[in-house]
C-alpha cells in the first residue's frame, strides 16, 4: 500500500497518561515512515508533561480540558490554522472526532465507531480481539500502510527532572540499598486494593528491602493509613511532579502497583513491576510477552473484565491477596529479575 502525502501530521491521543505513553510506539513510527514531515502530537497537560523532549515530535499540542465552548471553538480555529495534512486519531471519542474533521485535513484517520466514523475518510473496525494498546494503535495506523513492530517507548528525562528524586533517595540514605515502591492510589474506585493489604506487604518487604510509598495528591489519605498500620521503617515520598516521579520510578528495584499510569512508567523505564489488575483488562494493558512485568487478577471471577468504575463488592481486586504479591516477588527472584 502506497503511503499517502503528508508533510505535516497531527496524532491525537488526550488522555490518561498511561494511553499517552502508550501511543509512543505508532507515532515513532509515524515518524519512521514520514521522516521529512512535521509532526505534532495533541494530548492534555499531564501527557504533554510526560512527553516534553521526545525527539521524535516537532510540536505538542496542550487541550485545555476545563476550557468552556467558547475557548475551544477559539483553540479549533487555530488548529484548523495549521493546514494539517494528515491527522491520525488514536484517541477517538467524539470531541477528537470533531476536532479531526474541523482540521480540513485531507487524511483523517480513526476508528469506526457510532457517527464518529463521519468524521474519518479512513477509517477501520478496531481489533478483532482485546489486545495490548500499543497493538491496538498499531491497527490504525496500518490503515494507511504503516507496519510497526517496536513495542518499546521510553521517558526523556533531564537532570530538572532527576534532581528532586536524587535529593529524597539521599535524604533516607538510600546508597546502594535495594528499592521496592509500592503505589497504592487507583484513579478508580475498583482499582484500589485495601490499605491494609498493602501496609502488611510493606512490613513483609521491609525486612528485605527500603520501602518506598508513592502518590500524588489524591493518594496522601491512603499513604497515611498504610503508615499507620506498618510498624517496620517505610518511607512515604513527598509528593512531586510527574517527571521527578518517573525519575525516582527509574532508581527503583521493582515496583508494586495498582493498574495505572506509574505501572506503565515503569515499563517505559525497564524497571521490572507487578501490577495488580481488578476490572481493567491485563491483556489490553500489560506487555504479556515481558517476563520484567508480571500482572496479578482473579482468573475465577466471570464478571471481570468490565471497566467499571464503582462496585459495592470489588471482589476481583479485593480478592488478591498479600501472599499472592509475596509469591510473585519470589518468583521474579528466582528467575534473576530482580535482586
Amino acid at each position: 500500500m502506497q503511503l499517502p502525502e503528508a508533510k505535516n501530521i497531527l496524532v491525537i491521543k488526550l488522555r490518561g497518561i498511561g494511553d499517552v505513553l502508550l501511543s509512543v510506539p505508532a507515532m515513532r513510527a509515524v515518524r519512521k515512515a514520514y521522516p521529512d514531515a512535521r509532526l505534532s502530537f495533541m494530548t492534555e497537560q499531564n501527557g504533554g508533561e510526560l512527553l516534553r523532549g521526545q525527539p521524535m515530535l516537532d510540536e505538542i499540542i496542550v487541550l485545555d480540558r476545563s476550557s468552556g465552548w467558547l475557548e475551544y471553538l477559539r483553540f479549533v480555529r487555530e488548529i484548523r490554522k495549521r493546514k494539517f495534512d494528515m491527522v491520525i486519531d488514536l484517541f477517538g471519542n467524539p470531541r477528537t472526532a470533531v476536532l479531526t474533521f474541523m482540521t480540513g485535513a485531507r487524511t483523517r484517520v480513526g476508528l469506526t465507531w457510532r457517527l464518529r466514523r463521519h468524521a474519518y475518510n479512513i477509517a477501520c473496525e478496531g481489533p478483532a480481539q482485546v489486545c495490548y494498546a500499543v497493538e491496538a494503535n498499531f491497527h490504525v495506523i496500518r490503515q494507511i500502510g504503516i507496519q510497526a513492530l517496536d513495542r518499546t517507548f521510553r521517558l526523556f528525562l533531564g537532570e530538572h527532572d532527576r534532581q528532586p528524586a536524587a535529593e529524597f533517595l539521599k535524604s533516607i540514605n538510600a546508597g546502594n540499598k535495594r528499592i521496592v515502591g509500592l503505589n497504592p492510589g487507583g484513579s478508580w474506585q475498583t482499582k484500589q486494593w485495601q490499605a491494609e493489604k498493602f501496609a502488611e506487604l510493606a512490613e513483609h518487604l521491609a525486612s528485605e528491602y527500603t520501602v518506598l510509598l508513592l502518590g500524588g495528591p489524591a493518594e496522601q489519605k491512603i499513604v497515611e493509613e498504610i503508615l499507620k498500620q506498618v510498624r517496620k521503617k517505610v518511607y512515604a515520598v513527598p509528593v512531586m511532579g510527574l517527571r521527578p516521579t518517573a525519575a525516582l520510578i527509574e532508581n527503583l528495584d521493582l515496583l508494586i502497583t495498582v493498574d495505572g499510569a506509574l505501572k506503565h512508567i515503569a515499563v517505559a523505564a525497564e524497571i521490572p513491576s507487578i501490577t495488580l489488575f481488578g476490572p481493567t483488562n491485563p491483556v489490553a494493558w500489560h506487555p504479556q510477552e515481558n517476563p520484567k512485568h508480571r500482572a496479578i487478577f482473579n482468573r475465577d471471577l466471570k464478571c471481570r473484565p468490565c471497566d467499571r468504575r464503582t462496585c459495592a463488592g470489588n471482589e476481583c481486586l479485593r480478592s488478591i491477596t498479600v501472599e499472592n504479591v509475596i509469591d510473585a516477588v519470589r518468583e521474579m527472584k528466582n528467575a534473576g529479575i530482580i535482586r
